[in-house]
């Protein structure tokens, strides 16, 4: 559903992308609550949950990219160029 939301920078590709990356962090903090109905004596469901995990962190860093993408993080230098300090020239 993210590749719907288009790369153009306007409110509904934000927040279509905000929520994609809401739901899997929403996802992981809720893992034991997911599986609390396979949960039995002398099962493991480490595995599973490692694995729902990685999934839901695969998801946000989907939607991390998109927002990249969108030109929304600074990441380059340019966009960090209003913090440096600007010295002028000492003349002798």
């Amino acid at each position: 559903m993210l590749f719907l939301s288009g790369s153009s920078l306007n409110i509904f590709s934000i927040i279509m992308t905000v929520m994609a990356m809401w739901t899997p962090i929403k996802n992981i903090f809720s893992i034991n609550q997911a599986f609390a109905p396979y949960e039995s004596k002398g099962v493991s469901l480490m595995g599973p949950k490692a694995k729902y995990f990685m999934l839901n962190m695969g998801f946000c860093m989907a939607g991390v990219y998109k927002v990249y993408y969108m030109g929304i993080i600074p990441f380059s230098a340019e966009d960090w160029i209003s913090l440096v300090q600007h010295h002028p020239p000492e003349f002798m």
